[in-house]
């Protein structure tokens, strides 16, 4: 009997923090994220020890469990994914800006456009 509650709770507890992943994955709050991949690794070590047994008991708990987690790692990696593109697109900014200068009518380049953007030092 105790053992069951133990699990139920253990089971409640994965639910509670899977949902609060997602809330940071859909708000962006990387720092927090990141401040949960210890709290993630203890919830998954702890359902990893869960008996057969208990498992099968809880099915529709676990099967909950294990689609919020697929869900958050969808989210993950569609946030992941859109973050590495930001960057290639502010890369391949800084490049064309690098390329951009100043230009005759004709189309020909300035002699001594600058080539790359300067910076401002201030004392």
């Amino acid at each position: 009997m105790l053992d069951s509650m133990r699990w139920r709770y253990r089971l409640s507890e994965a639910r509670a923090f899977l949902q609060t992943e997602r809330d940071l994955l859909v708000k962006g709050r990387a720092a927090e994220l990141a401040g949960l991949a210890a709290r993630r690794r203890l919830v998954a070590e702890s359902l990893a020890e869960m008996p057969a047994s208990v498992a099968e008991t809880n099915q529709a708990a676990v099967r909950e469990i294990a689609e919020s987690a697929r869900r958050n790692q969808r989210l993950l990696r569609a946030w992941l994914d859109g973050a590495a593109e930001a960057v290639r697109r502010l890369r391949a900014i800084d490049e064309s800006r690098a390329r951009i200068g100043a230009y005759r009518p004709d189309g020909t380049r300035l002699a001594g456009a600058a080539a790359a953007p300067t910076t401002e030092r201030r004392a």
